[in-house]
């Protein structure tokens, strides 16, 4: 690229990134001819202190050393430095596609191999200069300051947007492309476009141990000060560990702050977690933040008092309805134990293990009130339990026999008919039981005589056995209650298909298309032993052991579950107990409070359907 042609579209950049901000600046009360002429000189050095940077490395040593000065000169200087940071952020966000091109384009007209996003002469960066020119030079007070960056904010944004774009066109005119950053010859994407993330990506230059101190007592002090002035505190502080301020502090503590950071932006972020609580919660960034700069060890302790304090409030917020209303117990426990942080963390960190034990002494009464108020319903969810064993178990045993591939008719039957009877076999007599055995055999017994009987052996065998066999069948289809007219058409199926076998026939050839019976839909059957229980469960034959996700595994006391029930209404509740072998689930419904067990099997069902919904607290730290 030639000098002149380089010299050009720099000219022209600087010219109408200059011209943009004298619009805006005109559009509001910021028309003194001196305040507007220093703040487009800001902007004016700033553009071309960057273009004067050839690397990244340069660039971060020059914009610590910035900060340096800017945050130690004037107390006020460190919220307003935290507010420009938030408002560059913003600008960032909303112009994020052309300041990304822009950036790949400036990079190839200033021949640079590597560039922070920051570094762009015509970003938000340089006009967070400008405007801090524009504070110094018009003398706004501290209040001013704020309220200048709230009025130029929304036009900022508007005027950026078209600019920037409008750069895109005119370099591209000039066929300045933009630079790949890929290391092969593939073009087609860079590595690094200019993205919010990769703008956090910076490698902070070396600061005096002694600054670095200062300014984190700095912040602490100021935090206190927020802390002190009331609501607007958490707004305030949300941005602290992106600020160039945050680049300054000690490499520990900045860890610390990001951490604490990154974890309160996924809690308040949770979709679990109702808008109330998220409120609640976003009060914890100032004391947390305290706590970070005090004791940044914690970023790297995962048993801090602090971060077991977030870690059981996010699982207390995330049990929460979706839908929680002001005023409930749980909520209020949130609240008080956040207002308790902020009113009476100063120095002290053992207030953040005293407010856990709080938390945790309040949760394990109301767990214990829950578990109470289900404890009548012991020995029929027992009961229940085994029943939901045995269901599994005599599955899995007709999994096992139909293994042998029985003609279609057969397997349906054993399946939808005589799973039940081993079901019943099993909570009744047991799995070593001789009348358990017995029925195996039966099964069995029934396959086997289905298979093409080639040698006179085996044909006499059949014929000798078929009235055994048939009598075994019905009295076992009897004893499930089948209807009588039922039963007589499954055995005269039975008896078309032993013909084929006696002849040395494959029955499975020659047997009728026999409609498979619809599985049974999710019901709600009342609990025996257990006066006023019901249990919603999906009866039937289970086709294969559920997969359960290791999220539905590790269901808890206190969790809250929100599913269908059998006429389509979505309901929700909190578990109040689970059986020993987790096959039953007693839930407290809201909101009238009555209980309700749901089997195992079911939730697993609605799992796959996709209409079971559980609280999962969200992970805080890595």
């Amino acid at each position: 690229m030639s000098d002149s042609l380089r010299s050009q579209a720099l000219d022209e950049c600087r010219t109408a990134l200059l011209d943009t901000l004298g619009i805006v600046l005109r559009d509001f009360k910021y028309v003194d001819a001196g305040v507007v002429d220093a703040t487009l000189n800001g902007a004016r050095e700033q553009f071309d202190q960057l273009v004067g940077l050839r690397d990244r490395k340069t660039f971060e040593s020059q914009r610590s050393l910035t900060a340096s000065r800017i945050s130690l000169v004037h107390e006020e200087d460190l919220e307003f430095s935290i507010r420009l940071s938030d408002l560059a952020q913003q600008l960032r966000e909303s112009c994020e596609l052309p300041l990304g091109q822009l950036h790949l384009r400036f990079m190839t007209l200033l021949d640079q191999q590597e560039a922070a996003p920051e570094q762009l002469p015509v970003g938000p960066e340089t006009v967070g200069c400008a405007l801090r020119a524009l504070a110094s030079e018009a003398g706004l007070s501290p209040d001013e300051r704020i309220r200048m960056l709230q009025d130029l904010r929304s036009e900022l944004i508007r005027r950026l947007r078209a600019l920037y774009q409008k750069l895109n066109e005119r370099l591209d005119e000039l066929g300045i492309e933009q630079k790949s950053l890929s290391r092969s010859s593939d073009r087609s994407t860079p590595r690094h476009a200019a993205t919010p993330e990769n703008a956090a990506v910076s490698t902070p230059a070396a600061v005096d141990p002694a600054i670095a101190a200062a300014l984190r007592d700095r912040m602490i002090s100021w935090l206190d000060e927020q802390l002190a002035s009331g609501g607007n505190a958490p707004q305030v502080a949300r941005q602290l560990g992106r600020t160039e301020l945050a680049g300054l502090l000690p490499g520990e503590s900045r860890q610390a702050v990001e951490c604490i950071e990154q974890a309160l932006d996924r809690l308040t972020t949770h979709a679990d977690i109702p808008n109330p609580a998220k409120q609640a919660l976003d009060g914890l960034r100032v004391p947390l933040l305290k706590l970070a700069l005090r004791e940044p060890a914690l970023a790297k302790q995962p048993e801090h008092p602090a971060r077991r304090l977030l870690t059981a409030l996010a699982r207390e917020a995330s049990e929460l309805p979706v839908d929680a209303a002001p005023g409930t117990t749980q909520l209020n426990l949130i609240e008080a134990s956040v207002s308790r942080l902020a009113r009476e963390y100063s120095d002290d960190a053992a207030v953040f293990a005293e407010v856990l034990s709080v938390l945790e002494n309040a949760r394990n009464e109301r767990l214990a009130a829950l578990a109470r108020r289900v404890g009548n319903y012991a020995e029929g969810i027992r009961i229940e339990e085994r029943a939901e064993l045995a269901r599994r178990n005599a599955s899995k045993a007709i999994r096992a026999l139909c293994a042998q591939e029985p003609p279609r008719t057969v397997r349906l039957f054993l399946e939808h008919y005589w799973s039940v009877l081993l079901r019943r076999t099993l909570v009744t007599y047991g799995d070593r039981s001789e009348e358990w055995t017995q029925a195996l055999k039966v099964a069995d017994g029934l396959i086997w005589s289905m298979q093409p009987k080639t040698e006179a052996a085996d044909r006499e065998r059949l014929t000798s056995m078929l009235p055994r066999l048939v009598q075994h069948l019905q009295n076992g289809l009897d004893a499930i209650r089948v209807k009588p007219e039922t039963r007589d058409r499954l055995l005269e199926r039975f008896a078309g298909l032993h013909a084929e076998a006696l002849q040395g026939r494959d029955p499975r050839l020659v047997e009728p298309d026999v409609a498979a019976p619809q599985d049974e839909a999710s019901r709600l059957e009342k609990v025996s032993g257990a006066e006023g229980l019901q249990i919603l469960r999906r009866p039937g034959y289970l086709p294969r052991d559920p997969e359960i996700p290791p999220a539905l595994s590790r269901l808890e006391a206190g969790q809250s579950l929100r599913f269908n029930m059998p006429d389509g209404a979505t309901v929700s509740g909190v578990i109040a107990s689970i059986s020993p072998s987790r096959q039953v689930f007693v839930l407290q419904m809201r909101p009238d409070n009555t209980p309700l067990a749901v089997a195992w099997s079911e939730l697993a069902h609605q799992q796959g359907a996709g209409t079971l919904g559980f609280s999962q607290a969200p992970v805080l730290f890595e």
